[in-house]
């Protein structure tokens, strides 16, 4: 399979474009799956590659300068990233009102007017599980019990 390097900036611009008026966390790899899917230029992309540019980006949202402090707000909350002290510290400096849960995710966040005001728990219901593949769970536990049984007398079991 071919492998193709993409701008990330134009994914998150085309997320961003999508989520302004969302109110709830969403799966990042659902979003994922969905710009593969949509945008030509990334057809030939790995889903797992795009997932984690997308959250390394995230990761130092306050670096990113072609989106607007809103935008990059509206990103970390709908996707439940954690954000660094220096990111609320510039949301605080404009004006922003943040509540932050333990994990360091944005739990509420409104403008000075009131005009915005988002809140969400971020439950577990949210974060993504890690995709287990059950035939490879499998396999190494029948390659691990035949290592253990090397040099020992074989069992069968009779019906």
């Amino acid at each position: 399979m071919t492998f193709v390097c993409i701008d990330i900036s134009d994914v998150i611009k085309y997320i961003s474009d999508r989520i302004a008026n969302y109110d709830k966390p969403e799966s990042m790899t659902e979003w994922c799956k969905k710009v593969i899917k949509e945008l030509p230029f990334c057809k030939f992309q790995s889903l797992t590659c795009m997932r984690a540019r997308l959250t390394r980006a995230l990761r130092k949202i306050e670096n990113l300068i072609e989106y607007s402090l809103m935008e990059k707000l509206q990103l970390v909350f709908i996707f439940s990233r954690p954000v660094s002290d220096r990111f609320v510290q510039i949301l605080k400096d404009e004006k922003f009102e943040i509540t932050q849960d333990d994990k360091k995710r944005i739990r509420r966040f409104s403008t000075e007017d009131g005009r915005v005001v988002k809140f969400s728990d971020h439950r577990q219901v949210y974060d993504e599980p890690r995709q287990i593949n059950v035939k490879y769970v499998e396999r190494r536990q029948r390659k691990s019990i035949m290592a253990s049984n090397k040099g020992r007398i074989r069992m069968y079991r009779l019906n």
